[in-house]
């Protein structure tokens, strides 16, 4: 599995949020007799029994992403504790479906420190955070969506069994409309990962990239740099409107902590200069108190950008404004503040955009925090949006 996307962004809220987010890799040197010994043995067998993604999967992994940054679509087979080298838990191939690498595990559960088998730096290990993944399938073109995941924080938070997960949680949560749709879903344990290119790699079996691998983002570039920028001063337009809201929050953010307080009540969002501005009234109810908030959304034709700016009734002061647009109908929002002496980036994330509901993220990451694998996002808020009785509140999706 490639650690470079949000798979192993993997995420965030679990029992050990800050302790996992700091067991990143620690040695990234030459490797050792005993590294190039295990390397080549891997090659030699891997290659001969898994050459190809149809080898794979006649093998029980399933698929589970599309292509990465780093040129890897990668298969899993859910046995999350690697018992010897010839059992790796995921594989990952190239467009072609030829052979690149594998990974090995080892579960957290059995393991709090780092593993020390096959004559491996033990620094070279990580440790991933579980979630769940799912991949869906469109009733209409039968079309599969692969890197779709969720914390298990979150799927819990909706009622979900993490052990035992069910399609009809992620109907409810508006992942999808229904549960034909999920076409298999699965349980990404916390884990100690340990990543391996089997094809040849001049920076190293363990680095994190292949000079000989062409990555996604090389492969798009051309395209991205020729497309114009979209007008996006309609991308609020699907949020006008009264909305019932569910918020649960994370009482103490980046400290590790799982205690998660929960809120009920309204969000009126009203539509301003014919929709290049917004306003919206939140009021909501919950174990840890009352809150009323006000926010502020203004388009800026030039930058094609967002601004989103809160306040509070307790201080009756506008925060910090956060930046961002909508690509694909998901929204990205960023700012910076400082939270208990610390300067960290606030990611707000508006998705899953349906005429009766959506769903929001926020996640605070430590600015300056070093991280070698997935995102350093940890989520500190979500917030559910239904639509009061048969209202619509939108005409059209963000696209």
């Amino acid at each position: 599995m490639r650690r470079t996307i949000l798979c192993a962004s993997v995420l965030a809220l679990c029992a050990n949020t800050a302790a996992l987010a700091a067991q990143n890799a620690t040695y990234t040197g030459p490797e050792s007799v005993a590294e190039k010994a295990f390397v080549t043995s891997i090659q030699i067998d891997l290659m001969k029994r898994f050459h190809t993604a149809a080898d794979a999967e006649k093998a029980g992994y399933v698929r589970y992403t599309t292509v990465d940054d780093t040129g890897a679509i990668s298969y899993a087979n859910c046995e999350w504790q690697s018992t010897d080298p010839k059992h790796p838990s995921q594989l990952w191939y190239d467009r072609k479906g030829q052979l690149l690498g594998a990974d090995y595990s080892v579960m957290l559960s059995e393991s709090a420190v780092r593993p020390r088998l096959w004559g491996i730096n033990p620094g070279r290990w990580v440790a991933l955070d579980g979630h769940r993944r799912w991949v869906k399938k469109e009733p209409a073109t039968g079309a599969l969506t692969y890197d779709l995941w969720m914390p298990d924080a979150k799927f819990a938070a909706a009622g979900g069994d993490v052990e035992h997960p069910s399609a009809r949680t992620l109907v409810k949560m508006h992942k999808v409309k229904s549960a034909s749709e999920v076409v298999r879903t699965f349980h990404f344990l916390r884990i100690w990962d340990l990543m391996v290119w089997v094809k040849p790699n001049t920076n190293g079996a363990f680095a994190e990239k292949n000079p000989a691998v062409t990555p996604r983002a090389a492969l798009q570039k051309t395209r991205r740099a020729a497309r114009p920028k979209r007008d996006g001063k309609h991308d609020f337009d699907f949020q006008f409107g009264t909305w019932n809201v569910h918020v649960s929050r994370l009482v103490h953010p980046l400290t590790g902590s799982t205690t998660w307080v929960q809120y009920d009540g309204t969000h009126v969002v009203q539509k301003v200069w014919n929709g290049r501005a917004n306003l919206g009234v939140l009021e909501i109810d919950g174990s840890a108190g009352h809150i009323e908030g006000l926010s502020l959304r203004l388009y800026n034709p030039q930058s094609h950008q967002w601004s989103a700016n809160f306040s509070n009734s307790k201080d009756g002061t506008l925060g910090h404004a956060s930046i961002g647009a909508f690509n694909n109908g998901r929204g990205a929002f960023h700012d910076h503040e400082s939270y208990n002496g610390r300067a960290i980036d606030v990611r707000t994330i508006t998705s899953d955009i349906t005429p009766k509901s959506h769903n929001d993220e926020q996640a605070f990451s430590v600015l300056g925090e070093r991280v070698d694998h997935g995102s350093r996002h940890r989520p500190s808020l979500f917030a559910v949006h239904d639509v009061v009785g048969d209202q619509l509140a939108h005409e059209h999706a963000a696209c």
